[in-house]
């Protein structure tokens, strides 16, 4: 008998023959049924053609075989964008149904265009874990085609090769700002509204915030290397070189070297950002800090530092030395009586001979210090060009009147008589009439009221006796129709020109205004406004110029037609000061009736405050001594004193 073959079919597409591994006697033998084309199975029968004579070995029955042609095995290959690997990054959008593809092999030829419509409606690709959707996280997402039930006659399933996408970390950005020698850090790029924590590190230390001061050790490396890393797996770390680090040195010159405040460690600054002015300021005795200062020029702290830089302190000398001088206020200055002076226990005295002592220029020049009855009154720079001295008022030290620059330079103390104040006449009260008193009291002093225009004028117009005289003034010096503390200004500076006379009080002010400048009224309110008096707008604006703290009679005008009280400030006010006018801010007036104040003495309670572009007015509170309305017909002014603006 034949013996089943140990050979495989599978389909070809063409007819396949069982054949047998052993064919035995198979002249004596029929074979049905042993050829297939399509794959299946299907029997194959041997049947002995004389059975009469012949018989199997194995006994009578026909043999029977099976014919297997199996199904063509396919390769299936999966794809996703073309690629059987496809790189994303968190965050990135899931990819579009037409990515993901499939190619089949082994289809024959001749029937690959049928094959591949059937197995269009029987394969599909399918995530082997999960699908890769947007924000899914890091990972691999495997994908494989399948086939379903109703698959192509005579093919099969064969090797199915995968695709997968790998998903990586998405870097974080990192981005630092600048500023001096500090860099903050702040990052970025994260998606899905994720909130991450992360740890910023600078060449490897973990910072406790996202601010990093460059130290001395950053100086000395090529490259600084700031680094940021997520918890979040989903974020990879983003690391960024810094900017190169600086140093600026602050130094002194050598003859400096004992000044104290000098920052003793430089400034680390990241290149192209400014370094800072230190906050200590050097010091050193008789000068003054002026600047840093590179190249002998003041270094500018707004300036990008793009190399090392060297600061240098540069000074101004401050101390200088200047002699002293005196002088009776009134006298002559070219042919009046010297006296030396010298600065001993916080005061100037008397000297024997001129010296020199030490004063720090730009400051006020000390008005202390009394020589005989007189007191320093003011005080006058002598200066001496081409043989001939000129005189100049001045308040404050000038380097350039020093005794080191100009040795016939002098400062000239004019003195005048040290009235002082208390009750001389003893009435229990400081008022106007101790001053006078205290004048009648003075030897060598002559005391005369005079009561009209004409003698007053006769008098100046006369060199003053010996021992001199003093004059009270009861007229109107300046034509305006009343007699009030403003005449009394006009008629200091007339006298003060070279007569050796003064003012010393005014009945209209029921007080004295004299020398220092000293208010005193009948109600004991004593003002020392420690002011120059001014007469005119020009002195005024100039003096407030120059920084210096003066007194000003203004006239004033105030109207208005209902009654008020404590606080009006819809008044029309205007102060006329020789053509300009100044804004009154704020009138306080305590009052019941219309007001119109004019020129003359403001003696009801009032405050005033007013504006100019040169300063600020402070006034002075006033009462009426005796009580009465004020009628329209009265007429005021006010005493006040300027300060220059801060």
């Amino acid at each position: 008998a034949p013996t089943e073959t140990e050979d495989t079919f599978t389909y070809n597409g063409e007819e396949q023959t069982y054949t047998f591994a052993s064919a035995g006697s198979s002249a004596l033998y029929t074979v049905t049924n042993n050829k297939r084309t399509p794959a299946g199975e299907q029997e194959v029968t041997v049947a002995i053609t004389d059975k009469t004579n012949y018989e199997w070995e194995a006994g009578d029955d026909d043999l029977t075989f099976t014919f297997t042609i199996a199904p063509k095995a396919l390769t299936i290959r999966t794809f996703i964008n073309e690629e059987t690997e496809v790189a994303l990054t968190y965050g990135d959008a899931a990819l579009a149904a037409n990515a993901f593809t499939y190619t089949v092999e082994g289809i024959l030829a001749a029937e690959e265009a049928e094959i591949l419509e059937e197995l269009a409606e029987v394969l599909a690709i399918s995530a082997v874990d999960a699908d890769y959707e947007q924000f899914a996280g890091v990972g691999e997402y495997v994908y494989t085609t399948v086939g379903g039930v109703d698959f192509p006659a005579n093919y099969e399933m064969g090797t199915v090769h995968t695709a997968k996408i790998t998903v990586s970390a998405k870097e974080l950005t990192l981005e630092a700002a600048y500023e001096h020698g500090m860099a903050t850090f702040s990052f970025g790029g994260t998606v899905n509204g994720d909130v991450v924590a992360v740890t910023y590190s600078v060449d490897g230390v973990d910072l406790i915030a996202n601010e990093y001061i460059a130290v001395a050790a950053d100086y000395e490396k090529e490259t600084i290397t700031a680094t940021v890393t997520p918890t979040d797996p989903n974020y990879a770390a983003k690391s960024i070189t810094l900017k190169a680090v600086r140093k600026v040195t602050f130094t002194v010159s050598e003859p400096f070297a004992a000044a104290t405040g000098v920052p003793e460690a430089p400034q680390y600054v990241f290149d192209g950002c400014t370094a800072t002015l230190p906050l200590t300021t050097p010091t050193i005795d008789k000068y003054v800090f002026r600047y840093w200062a590179i190249q002998d020029e003041a270094y500018d702290f707004s300036t990008a530092v793009e190399a090392d830089l060297v600061l240098t302190a540069a000074w101004e000398k401050t101390v200088y030395g200047y002699k002293f001088r005196a002088l009776n206020l009134g006298a002559d200055y070219a042919t009046g009586t010297y006296r030396e002076l010298k600065w001993e226990s916080g005061a100037f005295a008397l000297a024997d001979a001129s010296a020199t002592f030490e004063f720090t220029n730009g400051d006020l020049i000390p008005t202390v210090g009394t020589v005989g009855s007189f007191r320093v009154a003011s005080w006058v720079k002598a200066v001496k060009v081409n043989d001939a001295y000129t005189y100049t008022p001045v308040k404050r030290f000038e380097a350039a009147v020093s005794a080191e620059v100009d040795e016939d330079a002098y400062y000239v103390a004019l003195m005048t008589l040290d009235l002082g104040k208390g009750d001389v006449n003893g009435d229990g009260e400081i008022t106007a009439a101790d001053v006078i008193a205290m004048k009648k009291f003075l030897v060598g002093v002559k005391y005369q009221t005079l009561a009209n225009e004409d003698a007053v004028w006769q008098k100046i117009g006369t060199a003053a006796p010996a021992g001199g005289y003093l004059y009270i003034f009861l007229w109107d010096a300046n034509g305006d129709g009343y007699k009030d503390a403003r005449d009394v200004i006009t008629e200091r500076m007339a006298l003060v020109g070279g007569y050796g006379y003064e003012v010393v009080s005014d009945k209209n002010v029921n007080g004295v205004l004299y020398s220092s400048q000293v208010v005193v009224t009948e109600d004991d309110s004593v003002f020392d406004i420690d002011a120059t008096p001014v007469s005119d707008a020009a002195s005024l604006f100039a003096a407030l110029d120059a920084g210096e703290k003066v007194a000003f009679l203004a006239d004033i005008e105030v109207v208005d037609e209902g009654d008020y009280t404590v606080y009006q400030t819809s008044h029309e006010i205007d102060i006329d000061l020789n053509g300009k006018t100044l804004k009154v801010e704020d009138l306080r007036i305590r009052s019941f009736e219309n007001v119109k104040l004019r020129n003359g003495v403001l003696d009801m309670e009032t405050s005033l405050t007013c504006t100019s572009e040169h300063g600020k007015i402070y006034t002075y509170d006033l009462k009426r001594s005796d009580g009465s309305n004020i009628s329209d017909n009265d007429g005021y002014s006010v005493v006040a004193v300027f300060l220059p603006q801060a």
